[in-house]
């Protein structure tokens, strides 16, 4: 009796397991399905760059079923193109763990720890992936990187050159070792390294202006004034860059548009003593007296009447016969400075040629007694008497 019962109890069970087993089976066969429905919308998202949508379908897919690879994977790279990327290390150091993604996931790990300055750990990724990956030139530049920010420069410098032979053409590799050369002093060297850069970016304006910086330490003034000319096209009353250029134009002795150059700054800035000086010199250079005059009048209405400029625009206006100006000039100078002794010797001169003959002799009698040698020859001449 006892075995029978135990035997219609197993019967039971087996009859009761092969009930509910065909359910189990349909029931985590529904969960997978729904999973890849969740992933399939979450891959359409990604598509459209709806990235937040597409975190969540991806999200979803991984609370169904938290085996299914590829959802761990796309969630990663929603987060790496949203800027997460504490999100992104998360799931691409689990994404490692498949397979069929370890070796993009573990590139894209270390390049996320990069973004996150997390230094350490993405150099351990980084030189993981390189084994796993050692084609993989975006890999060295990145290392170049870590070098680069971490001041072994030399060492970037090697790795971005692997880069670079690996076919890495970014403009950004290109600009890095240009920067590594530069901060190891060697500007021939960079110089190269940034105009591969401008190359691949001629808007790169950042980089114009180290180009244009890093010529004018070389002296080469040919490229000073084309890349400052390239820059001010975009930037046209930018006056550092202006200078600049004018001073490239000023050493290689191109007079006439080196001044220009200065006369545009000074409808930016009109007291800009450095463009009214360096006019000046043009003027005086090419002698041309007219132009002295405007540029020593500019300097003194941006400077005050000084006595140095005062007397400078009064022996142009000397040599331009322009007496009664010059008398002027030389007036406040000897108010200004009462020992200036060759201004006395060239007021005594200017009242001789008016036939003032008791003002030239004062002067040029103070002009020897403040000792300037010339003016003793002209005493007996202005002081008969």
């Amino acid at each position: 009796m006892r075995s029978s019962i135990l035997e219609t109890m197993r019967v039971l069970c087996q009859i009761t397991i092969l009930l509910l087993f065909p359910v189990f089976i349909f029931s985590q066969s529904e969960v997978q399905v729904k999973a890849i429905e969740f992933y399939n919308e979450g891959v359409i998202s990604m598509k459209e760059k709806e990235y937040d949508d597409a975190k969540h379908f991806f999200s979803k897919a991984i609370e169904l079923d938290n085996n299914f690879p590829k959802p761990y994977y796309q969630r990663a790279l929603a987060n790496m193109y949203s800027k997460d990327f504490k999100g992104a290390a998360i799931d691409f150091k689990k994404s490692t763990s498949f397979e069929d993604y370890k070796v993009k996931a573990q590139y894209y790990l270390g390049y996320s720890q990069v973004q996150l300055k997390d230094y350490e750990r993405a150099i351990i990724n980084l030189r993981e992936a390189k084994t796993l990956d050692p084609d993989n030139e975006k890999i060295y530049y990145y290392l170049g990187y870590i070098d680069f920010i971490q001041k072994d420069y030399e060492g970037a410098m090697e790795l971005f050159q692997s880069a670079i032979d690996k076919g890495y053409e970014s403009e950004k590799v290109w600009y890095y070792k240009g920067m590594a050369h530069y901060k190891t002093n060697d500007i021939a060297s960079a110089i190269p390294c940034f105009e591969k850069q401008m190359a691949i970016n001629p808007d790169a304006e950042k980089t114009s202006l180290t180009l244009l910086n890093l010529h004018q330490k070389l002296e080469n003034y040919e490229e000073v004034v084309s890349y400052a000319n390239s820059y001010l096209s975009s930037h046209p009353e930018d006056v550092e860059v202006m200078n600049m250029k004018a001073t490239g134009l000023l050493k290689m002795e191109s007079y006439s548009l080196a001044q220009k150059t200065y006369d545009a700054i000074l409808d930016i800035e009109p007291s800009n003593t450095t463009a009214l000086k360096n006019n000046l010199f043009i003027a005086q250079k090419t002698d041309d007296k007219e132009r002295m005059i405007i540029d020593l009048s500019r300097l003194v209405k941006a400077e005050g009447p000084s006595s140095e400029y005062l007397f400078k625009r009064a022996t142009v206006l000397v040599g331009l016969e322009r007496i009664d100006d010059a008398l002027k000039d030389l007036d406040v100078v000897i108010e200004q400075n009462p020992e200036h002794n060759k201004a006395y010797y060239y007021r005594a001169i200017l009242h001789g040629k008016k036939q003032e003959n008791e003002k030239a002799c004062e002067d040029i009698r103070m002009a020897a007694q403040l000792g300037y040698e010339e003016a003793f020859q002209y005493v007996r001449s202005y002081c008969p008497n």
